[in-house]
């Protein structure tokens, strides 16, 4: 699949994690597809168009199924991928090679179990500059479904707050309004029992994930790492 299509794909998805909002204001998530879109200078605006309608179902292809594929490897590491193809017997096949290559097997059942889905919101600072206090933002976010919320270190400084599945855009929408940066919202797979494996095995499940992200049908990849 080509960039542009990556590009449209990844617009799709923004506008379905956002509720349905095509409105870059207020879908942080579909801002930064957008311009992440517009910085490859190959997708035109058209495209954008295209793909904020069919991500709100107005001219959705046919063809296009979302599904989630469960992989095991070595040390108990699980995944769950977040996919959406327009050929499933393709994708399919294309796992499969995948799999082979770096050891892992694909299964059906029992991995994804081993997860529960949350909703979850990242912010990345705040509008006027200010100092990113998390127990501040997670006052703002109990009021509105937040569960938890973690400090992810980076090359930033971001926070990350959980909360049910059908709350994350409510919670996103109150964490703006207060003035916070949404760097992205959406749904994931949390593992129920998070685990730690080796620093040569870590290396080992990173070049899978990235193998697997670089697929343009893989939406997410979710691992029980801790």
């Amino acid at each position: 699949m080509s960039m542009t299509d990556k590009h449209m794909r990844l617009i799709e998805v923004a506008v379905k994690a956002g509720g349905g909002s095509t409105d870059p204001k207020l879908n942080r998530a579909l801002a930064n597809a957008i311009e992440g879109a517009k910085k490859t200078q190959v997708v035109s605006n058209t495209n954008i168009e295209q793909a904020i309608r069919r991500g709100a179902g107005l001219d959705k292809p046919k063809n296009l199924k979302s599904a989630n594929y469960e992989i095991i490897m070595e040390h108990g590491v699980l995944l769950v991928l977040d996919v959406e193809t327009g050929n499933i017997s393709k994708f399919g096949n294309d796992l499969k090679q995948i799999a082979k290559k770096h050891l892992c097997r694909l299964t059906r059942g029992g991995v994804k179990e081993q997860f529960q889905q949350k909703g979850f919101v990242r912010v990345s600072g705040r509008e006027d500059g200010g100092t990113l206090d998390p127990d501040a933002a997670l006052e703002v976010g109990i009021e509105h479904g937040a569960e938890e919320v973690t400090e992810i270190e980076g090359e930033s400084k971001m926070c990350e707050f959980l909360c049910d599945p059908k709350d994350y855009f409510a919670l996103s929408k109150a964490l703006s309004s207060n003035g916070y940066v949404i760097a992205e919202c959406g749904l994931k797979f949390v593992p129920h029992v998070p685990i730690t494996v080796p620093e040569e095995h870590l290396e080992v499940v990173g070049k899978l994930c990235d193998e697997l992200e670089e697929h343009p049908d893989v939406v997410a990849v979710h691992t029980n790492i801790a």
